[in-house]
């Protein structure tokens, strides 16, 4: 296919990656970068259905709204999760915009791709840590208050007139055991928030989520 659109400026760019599709999904050109990024060699690219770096992530509605988008000439923009040839998953922001080749009037689909991976990293990397936080949380209402309230009644029994020996021994030991069960609790989240505070900046991401 001859184009006459001029796409010169993205051919050698190291920082973009871009390709430009039929309406049918069909690839009929591809930069340097793209290729790379992809693991495909131009050859293999040119004249294959977009569909061969479908990672399978996303659900057909995701795809049906960016068609729909850009068929009815509109810009799509979002961020897309693909697949390379030796099937390492990877994560591209993406702009789509409709255009026409003056030659043929045929309507090609230009889409520029930068990769993301290291912010979508750092997003789940984040969202893990937050998630063990809910649970430190989680722990620390429940299981944490258990032998807290134990030990308040205890004591307060152990205050009490009239009580003999053994009933003293008995509280005694409860207190102890529920003294222990307290001091592995205290040892088991201080190991917890040890390991969810490696990274300096989750104490936004926990101020964030304290706000709401």
């Amino acid at each position: 296919m001859k184009l006459t659109i001029d796409l010169s400026s993205y051919q050698s760019d190291q920082n973009i990656c871009c390709s430009l599709t039929d309406e049918q999904g069909t690839i009929v050109y591809v930069n340097d970068k793209f290729c790379e990024l992809t693991g495909y060699s131009n050859e293999e690219l040119i004249g294959q259905n977009h569909r061969i770096l479908s990672s399978g992530y996303h659900q057909a509605d995701f795809y049906r709204n960016l068609w729909d988008t850009i068929l009815a000439g509109h810009i799509w923009q979002g961020d897309i999760c693909d697949k390379s040839k030796d099937g390492k998953l990877f994560w591209v922001n993406t702009i789509i915009s409709p255009m026409k080749d003056m030659d043929s009037g045929q309507h090609l689909f230009l889409a520029i791709q930068t990769s993301i991976d290291d912010r979508i990293h750092a997003e789940e990397t984040n969202k893990y840590r937050l998630q063990q936080l809910d649970n430190l949380l989680f722990k620390v209402s429940h299981d944490l208050r258990q032998p807290i309230t134990q030990l308040i009644g205890l004591s307060e029994l152990l205050n009490a007139e009239g009580i003999d020996e053994n009933e003293f021994r008995y509280l005694v030991f409860n207190i102890l055991n529920s003294s222990k069960l307290l001091d592995t609790l205290s040892k088991e989240i201080t190991k917890h928030l040890e390991t969810i505070m490696v990274k300096k900046n989750l104490s936004f991401a926990i101020t964030e989520t304290q706000a709401h």
